[in-house]
């Protein structure tokens, strides 16, 4: 015979001392209690029930509590943000006031961005019609992180052409983000596309470009 487990888990633990004081109430004797324990358990279950009822009462008034803090918290960023642009973009506006107001001056000379030096490392992976191209800078472990200054990728492909092909591959697509989808066509389905990646910064410079990656698309 198996030994009885208790729960756990406290819903679990409560309805089993609810059930065991329900049975004790047309209790005959047969379950071995003395009057003594009878009282010490129903004290035990009803102090249990009353403090988990409490503890469910404070989880649910903190879930509420915390989702009107994030409301307020994002209500109130969007007022700053407004603000401070304004007051940052202000040249009547002297920059005393604006360290009174707890905010640092726009830099007024911005620091030239040049073009990475090394070129960006990618993957691609398969699914129906489409070509999935993590990229990542050199170096990265995080395999999403972009060099300083730069606002993602140009992906040149060459579809169904020449890997060695002496021409510059065609312009396909410019990503922001890491994965990017390309989608092709049905009818392209079958064949093999070469791709290369390049760096673009928000200046519009380029990197050096990436070594040749080549897939098959997928049906």
């Amino acid at each position: 015979m198996k030994k009885t487990v208790i729960p756990t888990k406290d819903e679990d633990l409560l309805k089993l001392a609810l059930r065991g004081k329900r049975a004790l109430s047309e209790d005959d004797g047969s379950f071995g209690f003395t009057d003594e324990e009878i009282e010490e358990f129903l004290n035990a279950v009803d102090d249990y029930d009353a403090r988990y009822a409490r503890h469910k009462k404070k989880q649910v008034e903190a879930r509420a509590e915390r989702a009107g803090k994030e409301a307020a918290r994002k209500r109130l960023r969007k007022i700053l943000r407004k603000r401070i642009r304004w007051m940052r973009a202000n040249p009547d506006l002297p920059e005393g006031k604006l360290f009174q107001f707890g905010v640092a001056p726009a830099d007024k000379i911005r620091t030239p961005v040049k073009a990475p030096d090394t070129a960006p490392e990618y993957s691609v992976s398969y699914a129906p019609a489409e070509h999935i191209i993590r990229f990542w800078e050199e170096g990265s472990t995080r395999h999403r992180r972009k060099p300083y200054g730069v606002v993602g990728v140009e992906i040149y492909a060459n579809i169904g052409g020449g890997r060695d092909d002496p021409k510059p591959f065609p312009l396909k697509e410019i990503a922001l983000r890491s994965p990017h989808r390309i989608k092709y066509k049905q009818e392209d389905v079958g064949k093999q596309v070469h791709y290369y990646l390049v760096w673009l910064t928000r200046r519009g410079e380029r990197s050096v470009i990436s070594r040749i990656e080549s897939a098959t698309i997928a049906n």
